[in-house]
């Protein structure tokens, strides 16, 4: 069979060189006299070049389909791999504020400074903010307000009592 295939490439082979296009190749080159053998000629060759490409639209329209699917499925590979990167960048977030809150508790264990004061976003920012705070929420550490060193009333005055108290011991009234 293999052959066969090369004889009749070989054939072929013959046949452009001839440009004839007789199938037999036993006979000497004979010009062409008419149209109509040159348009038989040209037909056979013709012929055998569609043959060639029987079946390459086919072949098209199967690549072109193929093109289609891999570039969708790129597309939706992309998409996967955007959402991906969002979900991780999130997850990342999410941890670092873990990470943040458990320094809050435990530099909040260790200098008793509440941990909704702190501030930082590493260990070493917290423990310094709660140094600074520290004075300000020990116990006995909240500021003494002075008074005029008067008392106030008995307990049963209204609001406007008060008031146009105030306004004439300030002479204002």
């Amino acid at each position: 069979m293999a052959e066969d295939k090369t004889t009749n490439n070989t054939a072929e082979a013959a046949e452009d060189t001839t440009g004839n296009g007789a199938e037999d190749k036993g006979t000497e080159f004979a010009a062409i006299t008419s149209q109509a053998d040159l348009d038989k000629i040209i037909g056979k060759r013709l012929e055998r070049e569609r043959k060639k490409f029987e079946g390459f639209e086919d072949y098209k329209k199967a690549a072109e389909q193929l093109k289609t699917i891999e570039d969708s499925k790129k597309t939706d590979l992309q998409k996967l791999q955007d959402r991906l990167d969002a979900i991780e960048a999130e997850n990342k977030s999410y941890k670092a504020k873990e990470q943040v809150s458990a320094w809050a508790k435990e530099v909040s264990d260790e200098t008793g400074v509440p941990a909704e004061l702190l501030r930082g976003s590493t260990l070493e920012e917290m423990e310094a903010h709660a140094e600074v705070l520290k004075k300000y929420t020990a116990k006995g550490g909240a500021p003494i307000v002075k008074s005029d060193g008067k008392k106030p009333k008995g307990g049963s005055a209204t609001t406007a009592e008060l008031f146009g108290d105030f306004l004439e011991s300030n002479g204002l009234l």
